[in-house]
């Protein structure tokens, strides 16, 4: 990953994916009193550049960072973060994380000699904080929105709304590609085309009761 970031709306900044594969636009948003990162990059080289753009960004204010979903090239660079941000995933994405995140290092690795040497020293590890359903960030001025939508996607797919106003969606919308359903047995499965349309109609699952479908 390279560049700096892009502003695109008050208090929001983008790295932008340049539409190289397997590369995401990270996002950035600004407040009065903390900064939310959204999205790490592939490995901890990755990870440790998206950092530093967000220490930049930030000063002396503190960090969050959050990812959209559990897949490598959105989130396997956190370790970068670990004790510079609180990082905040949803439960699900914890749960995913723990059961596929070491087949997606394996998977990834053979993917070819460029992807394997972004894999060197990756750890994977539980956030700071969890939530189910929503949660709320006041950043100072400026106040961010996490949505749990999955399964889509992946099983935990997450938005990120600022404001009201800017939305990050990760993979859930994409353009100039068709959707990317990650039917990958035996290492992942659970993509849920069905459930995908329902979040993008924003329409509830009927299959729940409470928790993450879009309201």
């Amino acid at each position: 990953m390279r560049g700096e970031p892009v502003e695109v709306a008050e208090g929001v900044y983008v790295i932008p994916d340049r539409r190289v594969e397997l590369v995401p636009n990270v996002g950035f948003v600004v407040g009065d009193n903390a900064v939310l990162v959204i999205d790490t990059g592939m490995g901890p080289v990755n990870g440790d550049h998206v950092l530093k753009q967000a220490r930049r960004l930030a000063g002396d204010r503190p960090l969050y960072l959050t990812v959209t979903h559990f897949h490598p090239e959105h989130g396997f660079g956190a370790q970068a973060s670990k004790g510079a941000a609180t990082i905040v995933y949803n439960q699900a994405q914890r749960d995913e994380l723990h059961r596929k995140g070491a087949a997606y290092i394996g998977m990834f690795a053979g993917l070819g000699a460029n992807i394997a040497e972004q894999w060197e020293g990756v750890e994977l590890f539980d956030p700071d904080l969890g939530y189910d359903g929503s949660l709320e960030i006041d950043l100072g001025g400026r106040t961010v929105e996490l949505r749990a939508l999955g399964p889509a996607h992946t099983t935990s797919d997450q938005v990120v709304l600022v404001d009201g106003r800017v939305l990050f969606c990760g993979d859930l919308v994409e353009t100039r590609i068709f959707p990317t359903t990650p039917y990958l047995p035996p290492h992942d499965t659970d993509v849920d085309p069905h459930g995908w349309i329902r979040v993008l109609l924003h329409r509830p699952d009927p299959a729940r009761t409470h928790g993450s479908g879009p309201q």
